[in-house]
């Protein structure tokens, strides 16, 4: 149903912003039409005057001459004839003259002025086939044709737009030729090759509509386009803001590096530090994976930070399995029908006694390098995250284990393990624990920071650009 809404959302604007458009381009290709047209028709009708008072002055002052030569003179047959072509003209010039004022000093509608644009190719046809059968200079259905043509190149017509006018004016060509010639197979003939006159426009229009749409959606996904990307960099924006800040000092030195995919992606991290009297208190640091990427999954990420929000602000200290059992929850009944699922790791540092809780909801094992070089790997207690009704997550027992200062603990989501190189080959679990080893034996330096490191040997070994978001925590006790 969401989908089916977006698409008809999207092609109503479309259209819409297209209708738009092709009512701003009618208003200025009718006036530029019918100015062009009309200006033509004064200076053709201003030639033609000159030519018959020309013409009459040639005939009036013609005489013998005396050198014998032949007289010249004009008939009254030829004035007449060009009489009769002024006149035709003349009533074309007026149509458009009047339709150029009509557009300009009224304030029509757009379905006016297409009926406007309509009736005057019409009524400049009727002229012509009028012309035309009264012997009185016009073009007939040629003319009818030409006009067409004209109106084609200048009006922003689609194709069956384009034969609103013309039908009617092939109907009336069609009766007019019936009623002046003798009914034979050559009457039918002519009729039929009469109704081609409307091919030419018509292919003009259809070409010029075709290309006026493919630019109408060229603007219009750029119009999108442009402002998809500044929605995604405040959406961005907002998404960054639900991460927390990286702490250098305290009880415990927090660090993270993140490589969406997009501009935005499915991982997340939430860190919560909740202090004692001892004004050391515990930390809990939540690291989740959501189905997908994107937009999508940030929006899933949201929703599990407002519940995260939730979940530490009734219970401070809360532990990590009952963590993961709240989230499977909250994914079962609110995401899963959408087939949106997460992993999670999440841990709990109580400084008191120097251990370290955590459970891992189907998450890439975390990793303890202890202080003297030593690495243990923190393995899944209980299965991804919203598959199960919470009457069926089976979640182990909360797992302990040491954590001592000059510890840290590093955690990953899957785009760090999934990396591939050229040949198809992933990083890997054992390329992130060859890298975590490779001082084993020897103490932790101070300046180390284990999130670059191994985002660096991620981006080293992948060839391309990321497949997946990639996540990289580390969460250390200083040594003093």
């Amino acid at each position: 149903m969401t989908s089916s809404f977006s698409n008809t959302a999207y092609t109503s604007d479309f259209h819409h912003e297209v209708e738009n458009a092709e009512k701003r381009l009618l208003r200025r290709r009718f006036m530029l039409f019918t100015a062009i047209s009309g200006g033509l028709g004064v200076l053709l009708t201003l030639v033609g005057l000159a030519a018959v008072f020309g013409a009459r002055w040639m005939a009036e002052s013609a005489g013998p001459m005396s050198n014998g030569a032949v007289q010249i003179s004009v008939g009254g047959d030829e004035v007449g004839t060009m009489l009769k072509i002024l006149l035709l003209s003349g009533s074309s010039t007026v149509l458009y003259v009047t339709c150029f004022v009509t557009a300009w000093r009224g304030k029509l509608s757009w379905e006016s002025l297409r009926q406007l644009s309509y009736w005057l190719v019409f009524l400049d046809g009727l002229l012509q086939l009028i012309a035309k059968s009264a012997d009185f200079g016009g073009m007939g259905v040629f003319g009818v044709m030409i006009s067409h043509i004209i109106a084609a190149a200048f009006l922003p017509w689609t194709p069956r737009q384009s034969l609103t006018p013309m039908l009617p004016l092939l109907v009336i060509n069609a009766g007019i030729v019936l009623t002046r010639e003798q009914v034979g197979p050559g009457t039918f003939i002519s009729i039929f090759i009469s109704c081609f006159a409307a091919a030419p426009g018509t292919l003009i229009c259809w070409l010029k509509s075709s290309m006026r749409l493919e630019r109408h959606k060229m603007r219009f996904l750029q119009k999108r386009y442009t402002e998809v990307r500044r929605e995604l960099i405040d959406a961005q924006r907002i998404h960054q803001g639900l991460f927390p800040q990286p702490r250098e000092n305290g009880p415990v030195v927090f660090r993270y590096r993140y490589e969406p995919m997009r501009q935005i992606g499915g991982d997340f991290l939430f860190f919560h530090h909740h202090e004692t009297g001892d004004q050391r208190g515990n930390a809990s640091v939540v690291l989740l994976d959501v189905t997908g990427h994107g937009i999508p999954a940030a929006l899933t990420v949201n929703r599990l930070h407002g519940e995260l929000e939730r979940v530490f602000a009734e219970h401070p200290d809360i532990r990590p399995s009952e963590v993961l059992r709240l989230l499977n929850r909250y994914v079962h009944l609110t995401l899963a029908h959408h087939s949106v699922y997460a992993t999670a790791f999440c841990c709990r540092v109580d400084h008191a006694a120097d251990r370290l809780e955590y459970a891992s909801g189907g998450h890439p094992p975390a990793f303890i390098r202890g202080v003297d070089g030593t690495l243990d790997q923190l393995r899944d207690t209980a299965p991804q995250l919203g598959i199960y009704h919470d009457s069926q997550f089976d979640c182990d027992p909360p797992r302990t284990v040491g954590f001592r200062r000059g510890d840290s603990i590093i955690a990953y989501t899957d785009g760090a393990i999934e990396a591939q190189d050229r040949d198809g080959r992933m990083f890997g679990l054992a390329g992130i624990e060859r890298l975590l080893a490779r001082r084993t034996g020897q103490a932790r330096p101070v300046d180390l920071d284990w999130t670059r490191e191994v985002m660096q040997a991620v981006e080293s070994f992948r060839f391309g650009p990321a497949a997946d978001d990639t996540l990289v925590i580390e969460l250390t006790r200083p040594v003093e």
